[in-house]
Formats: C-alpha cells, structure tokens, sequence
C-alpha cells in the first residue's frame, strides 16, 4: 500500500520511516509542517527525499489515524 514505507522492527524500533532511510514519517510530517510543504521539503534535504516518498509517509499517516478514528 505504501511501497516508500518500512516499519521494520530492527529499525527505529519499528516506527514507520522511509525505506533506507532514517528519517521516520514523524519526521516527514514535521517538515512539512515547518517548511511549508513536500516540495520544500525535497529540495531542502537536497533531494536526498523524493516528493514520491514524502507524499507516501503523509499518506500513512493519514491512513493510520483515519483507521485510529473508526469506531468498532
């Protein structure tokens, strides 16, 4: 669902981050939230981060607290 995405538990403790990296979806979302969007975010980590890969970190997010919400 999330090819970018790996929360595997010998890394981070088995935080979701972004696949090969150390950079968690927390991470990603607080970027965003400080420089004002993916695509400043991209080129502010030199592209080290494609905007695919972020926009698939916030896309889990959003998926895990929308399921977080739904009531049984």
């Amino acid at each position: 669902r999330y090819p970018s995405i790996s929360n595997y538990n010998g890394v981070f403790g088995g935080k979701p981050h972004l696949k090969d990296t150390r950079f968690t979806v927390a991470d990603v979302l607080s970027a965003v939230c400080i420089y004002n969007g993916v695509r400043d975010v991209s080129e502010i980590y030199q592209k080290r981060y494609t905007e695919d890969q972020l926009k698939d970190a916030i896309r889990f997010a959003r998926d895990f607290l929308l399921e977080s919400l739904e009531t049984k």
